[in-house]
């Protein structure tokens, strides 16, 4: 009998490892009659245990004046663990039922704040294994909220086309008595987009761009009537052009500065569409190039710089819009994000 109580108290002994100090510090305890708001947690000791270790706690104060108000709370939900009351001092061991995150939070019954002495004590049990550390990791934590709101979403685009332009005009040489400028106006659709246009100097130009006409396949044909429809709806990436025979200048004017280009005064122009002394040439001009005020009347203003030769230059141009077809739709969206720090 008696060797197995003592089996039973050296294993007991055995299993308790010696006790590792976590805290030792001095604390400033506030008072409790002075100010009642000023009772906060002591968050400076968060500490994390098992089931089964035993937290040696020592309050102490500096002075023997009044007494003490000591509390253990699970830092989680703030439930009281261990409270002790109205007491001078506290020196009790405290074992843990389940793992547990834990803060303290302790005042003075005392008129005035009074300094105390904060020992904490673990005692490992050496069954439940060593290495463990009773520091608190922390992470961040992102609670996040949602709401539903509107969206327009485009669900389908159409492009259609509408003639500008297509004809073929006389530039006169310097020395012809009509001149060499000439203008031509040209009114845009209200809900223009974009545009084209291709313009070629001399039969030649013609004969070329009539070539290419004939070479495209049947297939791309059910969707572009010419080269320059499908150029402007991207079905083909470039149309031909000549570098060799006469040349012009073309310049996009408004019409009162087409009357001032006529006349060969001084006049402003779209630089940004404007080529000189181009043999064949068509570009794709969008908003960003020349932003176009449907309704409106331009004008494609020509010049010939030969002296002698007069030159039929070629004209096409075509206007393009873009229709949507929208939806309202749901949308989740982050109404707000509520970051916390929380024990692991």
């Amino acid at each position: 009998m008696k060797s197995t109580l003592f089996c039973l108290l050296f294993v007991a002994g055995f299993a308790m490892a010696q006790p590792i100090v976590l805290i030792d510090k001095d604390v400033v305890v506030a008072s409790l009659v002075s100010n009642k708001n000023d009772i906060r947690h002591d968050q400076g000791t968060v500490l994390k245990f098992r089931k089964g270790d035993t937290l040696n706690i020592t309050f102490t104060p500096r002075e023997q004046k009044g007494t003490f108000n000591f509390e253990m709370l699970e830092y989680e939900n703030g439930a009281t663990l261990f409270s002790r009351m109205s007491v001078r001092e506290v020196n009790e061991d405290y074992v843990f039922s389940a793992d547990k995150v834990i803060w303290l939070r302790y005042s003075t019954n005392f008129i005035l704040p009074r300094a105390a002495r904060l020992l904490l004590r673990s005692k490992h049990n050496r069954f439940l294994g060593t290495g463990y550390s009773h520091v608190v990791q922390w992470i961040e934590r992102s609670d996040t909220s949602w709401i539903e709101v509107d969206e327009s979403v485009s669900v389908k685009r159409d492009t259609s086309y509408s003639l500008l332009i297509d004809k073929v005009i006389k530039v006169h040489s310097e020395m012809n008595p009509n001149g060499p400028r000439t203008y031509i106006p040209v009114t845009f659709p209200i809900n223009t987009d974009y545009w084209v246009y291709w313009i070629g100097v001399g039969q030649e130009s013609a004969d070329l761009f009539k070539r290419f006409s004939g070479s495209l396949s049947n297939g791309l044909s059910q969707f572009a009537p010419n080269p320059l429809v499908a150029f402007g709806l991207r079905l083909i990436p470039e149309l031909p052009i000549m570098n060799v025979g006469n040349r012009v200048d073309f310049y996009l004017t408004d019409l009162n500065n087409a009357v001032l280009f006529s006349q060969g005064v001084q006049f402003s122009h779209f630089a940004a569409v404007s080529t000189q002394r181009m043999v064949t040439g068509y570009r794709l001009v969008d908003h960003s190039q020349f932003s176009v005020q449907g309704g409106s009347t331009y004008a494609f203003c020509f010049y010939n710089p030969s002296a002698i030769n007069g030159t039929d230059v070629t004209v096409k141009a075509y206007a393009f819009t873009i229709t949507e077809k929208r939806e309202t739709r749901k949308k989740r969206v982050v109404q707000s994000v509520n970051r916390t720090r929380v024990p692991y």
